[in-house]
């Protein structure tokens, strides 16, 4: 395996391809109602799915979607927001990394989308996010790792759409010097007053390999 660099103003997201001999899997999220985090249906309220958290729940009301998925091993894309496939939101991707040592100063991105208007007054949940999975010796630099829920659509007539959750993010490594920001923020709701509720935020973990010269007695 190789190392791994992104640079600063450069980056990928889920949707992407990328070509190294770094192992490198990239998987697309699901499109709006699709996938194990999907939420609860209602005529015109759209819910957020889940993923590392609970999807927002529509104002309907209809339930927002379930969490699935490992937080130390997550491999899973984001699933759908309630409506049809096109107008609701689509979960962010999956991106797995396997190399010697990474150095991030860009972004990782494998954020869902917002949703958008299904017809009239019908309006689309936010997409779950995906999953982030790093394994290396090293982890330095200072970019960007996200995967944030999106936000439900902006609604009107007092149909108002849930937030996405947030997705999850496993780094393990043995060496850290990583000093920038990760994110799992759930997505906002529209009109939250009205009953609509946002995005739960997902998981983040972090993962300490063993270090050369280990021993492990007592197991």
């Amino acid at each position: 395996m190789n190392d791994l660099v992104v640079l600063t103003n450069a980056g990928f997201n889920a949707n992407s391809t990328y070509n190294s001999s770094t192992l490198m899997l990239i998987t697309r999220g699901y499109y709006g109602n699709n996938g194990p985090g999907v939420g609860g249906s209602s005529p015109n309220y759209g819910s957020g799915a889940g993923h590392g958290g609970q999807g927002g729940a529509g104002s309907g009301p209809a339930a927002g979607g379930p969490t699935y998925g490992y937080s130390n091993a997550p491999v899973s894309p984001g699933s759908g927001g309630w409506r049809s496939s096109y107008e609701a939101g689509q979960g962010g991707g999956a991106v797995r990394i396997v190399a010697v040592n990474v150095t991030l100063n860009g972004t990782i991105t494998a954020d869902a989308t917002q949703g958008g208007l299904v017809s009239g007054t019908t309006w689309g949940g936010g997409g779950s996010g995906g999953s982030v999975y790093l394994r290396c010796r090293s982890f330095g630099g200072g970019g960007l790792l996200s995967a944030d829920g999106g936000n439900g659509a902006p609604g009107s007539g007092g149909n108002y759409p849930g937030g996405g959750g947030g997705g999850r993010i496993a780094v393990w490594s043995m060496y850290w010097s990583f000093a920038g920001t990760t994110t799992v923020t759930g997505g906002l709701a529209a009109g939250y007053s009205s009953g609509s509720t946002n995005g739960q935020p997902g998981t983040l973990f972090w993962g300490q390999l063993p270090l050369p010269g280990t021993i492990f007695t007592g197991l």
